[in-house]
């Protein structure tokens, strides 16, 4: 074979190598944005109703469990109907908790304005995991209600002045404890022995037992900017207005590590990480976002794991997997995978924004976007 004939082959192979890598990041490039939607449920054209919460429930083996005007659906991780249930009371507020063996817990609040001070009706109501109401209990709050939780043992109901805990066999008054001046979405969030952790005003962080008693008080640099995040590890991770993250001992409040988070800047204005609510895995790692953009992942004992900072804006708290990637949802890209490393695994442009979190569970992963829910493949 003649040189020029060699050359020719040459320039000829490199040409389809070229095109061959070319085919393959187009492909690539689709296949992350596109391939990971199982299916999507319009509430509205479901049911003829829009959520009655922007965040729904998920328990442990992935179900989904939605609140409409007047019931309350769960569906199957497949998108199926699991079950309907008709014993919401068409209240304007309404929040709602899933227990570890699939009790579904609605707390409903109305505002009566008729008088000279606005009064606040509730309606706490447990259904079964086969869409049975168990108890419904009416409740006359203190002040406006700020959130609900859920043990094994009990439902954990938070107004302006007091901490309700409802058996959640029955129904029954348990306990109550008195809470002044918590902040105003402070509220208390629960590990898996059903120990209750809440920040006040004054900056301190609280342990309450499941009996209902206080058990330590932790002050903290600044005020609380959002829920306390406790873990299986025995930290509860938590954020201040003095824009530091906090490791805080479970066992007695004991201050474990602090680290101050940076800012981000873009341009003339400053963003800072810890603009939202810590969220944990089952590993221990933390992740904390700021909603200008950026995400931060760090281990148990405090160290940095990574920092991405080529986010647009995100509103929302991602959801971290147990091996650390993190998927959250920005305005300009659309919802991310962000894997341990930083680096991105996937994406998906045309879910840019969200009132909800993402949520894994059962494996999927749900998002809500436009009032209509997602399950994607991890």
């Amino acid at each position: 074979m003649k040189k020029w004939q060699k050359i020719g082959l040459a320039c000829a192979v490199l040409f389809v190598i070229y095109l061959a890598a070319i085919a393959a990041l187009v492909w690539h490039h689709y296949s992350l944005q596109f391939a990971h939607i199982r299916w999507k449920l319009d509430p509205i054209l479901a049911y003829g109703a829009s959520l009655q919460h922007d965040q729904p429930a998920v328990d442990a083996q992935g179900h989904v469990y939605l609140c409409l005007r007047g019931e309350a659906v769960c569906l199957n991780p497949d998108g199926g109907e699991r079950w309907r249930s008709p014993y919401l009371l068409n209240y304007a507020n309404v929040c709602h908790e899933v227990t570890p063996d699939g009790r579904l817990a609605l707390c409903e609040t109305l505002a009566d304005n008729s008088g000279s001070t606005t009064r606040y009706h509730g309606v706490v109501t447990v259904i079964s995991s086969r869409g049975q109401r168990l108890w419904q209990q009416p409740v006359e709050y203190k002040g406006d209600m700020r959130g609900n939780n859920v043990s094994g043992q009990y439902v954990f109901v938070m107004d302006e002045q007091t901490l309700y805990a409802f058996s959640l066999t029955d129904g029954t008054l348990a306990w109550e404890l008195a809470i002044p001046a918590t902040d105003n979405n402070m509220w208390p969030q629960v590990d898996r022995a059903g120990n209750l952790y809440y920040a006040t005003a004054q900056s301190e962080l609280v342990m309450v037992s499941p009996a209902g008693e206080e058990m330590w008080r932790r002050a903290l640099p600044g005020c609380a900017t959002y829920l306390p995040t406790p873990t299986d590890l025995g930290l509860v991770y938590v954020i201040d207005s003095a824009n530091n993250l906090s490791a805080v001992s479970s066992e007695d409040g004991r201050l474990v590590w602090q680290l101050p988070l940076p800012s981000i800047n873009y341009g003339t204005k400053y963003y800072y990480y810890g603009q939202t609510q810590a969220v944990a895995n089952a590993a221990g790692q933390v992740c904390v976002v700021g909603l200008g953009g950026g995400l931060m992942l760090f281990d148990p004992r405090g160290q940095q794991l990574y920092q991405y900072d080529r986010l647009n804006w995100v509103g929302m708290v991602p959801a971290l997997s147990s091996s650390g990637v993190a998927y959250l949802q920005d305005n300009k890209h659309g919802l991310l995978a962000i894997g341990p490393d930083g680096q991105v695994r996937w994406r998906n442009p045309t879910l840019a924004s969200s009132q909800a979190q993402p949520q894994l569970a059962g494996g999927n992963l749900y998002v809500m976007h436009d009032g209509v829910l997602y399950a994607l493949e991890p």
